[in-house]
């Protein structure tokens, strides 16, 4: 089947220089507004589409200025900042109802020819378990039925993230050809039915005992079906980097969804170090360095299969507690 993302994050040109969604924009349960990575993943495909081919996106640098709404089209408005030999650099405006709700710059670059020598290293790959070898942690804990440890403990809160994320995540169609292909309940096959699939993975033991900087979240993601468009790639990552970022500061300090009054992305950058197959499993990583000032900061790397460090992305978030976990955490 065709990956339902390649439909969901679909534009239209409609002048020079403007784009607007086509499909029904994505509002997760609870959310304020529009999922983060469809406007991410369309401001990208809409610059994509003013430079060459030959260039490539290597750095995406957002700022969320307002919610998106989810029953109206959002209109891409791209400036050509600057078109240069090696380097050309994109501004996209979101904008609905005469008003910018969203702003990335992008910046391509001609990639050297092969052969090329320059310095090389990259972030260590994760040991964990393959994604055949990794159980459906979500499915798992509902499957059977396994109770959360004590609320307030590092368990407690992972295992609540893995189910919440699960939960908020946002789901695209799935085709009724697809559904027939299998037997199986999605649930046990770990499938999240929002384009993508997600394999998250337990803790490990040194988990309990590590500093809130310390701690790491670890899941398989990849985009449901087969992606056509080799540009789609790119885009379904920038998509998925959206993904469990913001909750990860959060459990990190063993904090539940439901002590939290907010929680909202403020800006959100993606470094791209290689070419992606985001139809394939790619090994996300995320970890919290710092929280304070009812704010925090998330570090992702995705890595592939074969131990490619490809994106890294980066994204600060407003983290407010609720009155009655404020009480509680001044007892």
């Amino acid at each position: 089947m065709v990956a339902p993302i390649e439909t969901q994050l679909r534009l239209e040109k409609f002048e020079e220089n403007l784009y607007r969604s086509t499909e029904k924009l994505w509002k997760p349960r609870n959310a304020r507004g529009v999922f983060g990575g469809v406007v991410i993943a369309q401001s990208l495909m809409a610059a994509v589409r003013t430079v060459d081919l030959k260039f490539h996106v290597h750095s995406m640098h957002c700022y969320f200025v307002a919610a998106g709404d989810n029953q109206i089209p959002i209109v891409y408005n791209v400036e050509r900042v600057r078109d240069g030999r090696s380097f050309a650099t994109r501004t996209v405006k979101a904008i609905q109802r005469g008003k910018c709700i969203f702003t990335t710059t992008l910046s391509f670059m001609i990639p050297p020819p092969d052969g090329h020598v320059s310095l090389s290293h990259q972030s260590l790959y994760p040991g964990v378990p393959s994604p055949r070898e990794s159980q459906n942690y979500v499915s798992h804990l509902r499957l059977k039925k396994k109770g959360f440890a004590k609320r307030g403990s590092p368990e407690s809160s992972y295992n609540a993230f893995a189910v919440q994320a699960d939960k908020l995540s946002p789901p695209i169609p799935v085709p009724p050809s697809a559904d027939k292909k299998s037997s199986v309940p999605k649930e046990e096959e770990g499938e999240v039915e929002n384009g993508i699939d997600v394999r998250f993975i337990p803790p490990s033991e040194e988990y309990i005992g590590q500093a809130p900087s310390q701690r790491r979240i670890r899941h398989w993601i990849k985009a449901q079906g087969k992606i056509v468009d080799p540009l789609a790639h790119v885009m379904a990552l920038a998509y998925m980097s959206d993904s469990f970022l913001l909750g990860t500061a959060m459990i990190a300090n063993d904090v539940h969804f439901s002590d939290m009054s907010m929680m909202v992305s403020l800006d959100h950058t993606i470094y791209f170090h290689k070419p992606p197959k985001a139809d394939e499993w790619l090994m996300h990583c995320v970890e919290s360095p710092w929280t304070g000032d009812d704010r925090g900061l998330v570090v992702g790397r995705f890595f592939s299969l074969e131990g490619d460090h490809v994106a890294t992305v980066i994204q600060e978030g407003l983290l407010r507690l609720s009155d009655s976990a404020q009480r509680d955490a001044k007892l």
